[in-house]
């Protein structure tokens, strides 16, 4: 039997990504809300139209220490609010109970690859981009760089 879980979207950070926090077994996550909008489309008068339905996704990355990149310093250092990414990753299923015992549940999209179309040090003139292949999970970083290559 064959599975596939793999979902890719092309969106925006509706926030900054949260602190970066350490799990019981070293490695660490990050957590970021992102927004996808449909293809955007036009009135009669040549105007876009904003999508009146947009996507939210809860997104996390998690980094190992062994990992050769580590995709959460990046993500941390380098995405902000309104910034653009490419983000591929699979759908996962939390479920919790609520202060009131009520059970909650959502999906959540685990990050494995990131691309960068912008950045926030180079929206301010700071760096330039510089692009790495990674060679564990198949991860392709895109991320800044102060000093060129």
């Amino acid at each position: 039997m064959l599975v596939l879980n793999r979902v890719t979207f092309i969106g925006r950070l509706t926030a900054d990504p949260d602190p970066p926090k350490r799990l019981k077994n070293d490695s660490r996550v990050i957590r970021f809300p992102f927004v996808v909008n449909k293809i955007p489309r036009k009135d009669t008068n040549g105007k876009y139209l904003p999508d009146p339905n947009p996507m939210y996704i809860d997104c996390e990355a998690f980094t190992n220490p062994t990992d050769r990149y580590q995709l959460v310093d990046i993500i941390a250092e380098y995405c902000a609010r309104g910034q653009q990414l490419y983000i591929e990753g699979e759908l996962t299923f939390k479920q919790w109970q609520d202060k009131k015992g009520q059970p909650r549940s959502k999906h959540i999209l685990t990050v494995k690859h990131i691309q960068m179309f912008e950045t926030e040090r180079k929206r301010k003139g700071k760096s330039e981009i510089r692009r790495h292949p990674g060679q564990d999970a198949g991860l392709t970083v895109v991320y800044m760089s102060s000093q060129s290559t």
